[in-house]
C-alpha cells in the first residue's frame, strides 16, 4: 500500500513513534561533546551519541500500514517534530491540535538541549515516525508497536484547516503552529562554531 504524507483527515488521530528530537541528539552529542562534557554526565553523552541506531522507521511503518486504516505517515526530519506536523497538515490541506506535554521526549535529549539552550521540538526528528489514523485502530496500533519494542503515544488529532494549526503548550496556552525557520542543530552548530 502506498499511504502519503497528505492524506490525513479531520478526526484522524496523530501517533508519535518513539518522541522528538532524535538524530539531532545524536548529532548535537557527537559534534558538541567538547561542550556536554563540562555540563552535563559524561555516560548521558554516550548514550546520544548511540540515538542514531534509533533512526530507521521501517518497523513501525511497516506495522502501522499492516494494522490498516492510516491515512497518513510522515518522518520529522529537518525542523524537528512542530515542522514535521506542519509538513503533513500543510501537504492534507487540514488543521491539527497538538499537546506538548504528550510529545515523548528522551532524557538524553532534554539533557543535550538543556545544555545547549535547544528546543528538542524543533530538532533534527529522524526516527520518529508520525502516524493518522482512524480513532478506533489507535489502540490496536499502540499494542502492536509494544510487541515490536517501539513506543508511540497520542499527541493530537487532525481537525478542519478552519480550525487553525495549534500547539498548546505545557502551560495550557496556545500557539499556532508554524513552519519552522532553522534547524536546532544548525542554530546551534552555529553557535558553537
Amino acid at each position: 500500500d502506498y499511504i502519503k504524507t497528505g492524506d490525513a483527515i479531520p478526526g484522524d488521530i496523530l501517533v508519535l513513534t518513539k518522541g522528538a528530537g532524535i538524530e539531532g541528539t545524536a548529532v548535537l552529542a557527537e559534534d558538541l561533546s567538547w561542550v556536554l562534557e563540562n555540563k552535563i554526565e559524561s555516560s548521558v553523552i554516550q548514550v546520544a551519541k548511540q540515538m542514531v541506531r534509533r533512526i530507521s522507521i521501517v518497523p513501525e511503518a511497516m506495522k502501522a500500514v499492516e494494522l490498516g486504516g492510516v491515512h497518513s505517515l510522515h518522518d520529522p526530519t529537518e525542523g524537528g517534530l512542530l515542522n514535521g506536523i506542519w509538513e503533513m497538515a500543510e501537504a492534507a490541506g487540514v488543521g491539527v491540535e497538538i499537546i506538548e506535554s504528550k510529545i515523548s521526549i528522551a532524557p538524553e535529549t532534554k539533557a543535550v538541549c538543556e545544555a545547549l539552550n535547544a528546543d528538542p521540538l524543533k530538532l533534527m526528528g529522524s526516527g520518529a515516525l508520525l502516524i493518522a489514523l482512524e480513532r478506533k485502530r489507535v489502540e490496536k496500533l499502540i499494542s502492536l508497536l509494544l510487541e515490536i519494542e517501539v513506543e508511540a503515544s497520542v499527541i493530537g488529532e487532525i481537525k478542519h484547516l478552519q480550525e487553525g494549526r495549534v500547539l498548546v503548550k505545557l502551560d495550557g496556552t496556545r500557539v499556532d503552529l508554524e513552519a519552522v525557520d532553522q534547524d536546532e542543530v544548525y542554530r546551534t552548530l552555529k553557535k558553537y562554531g
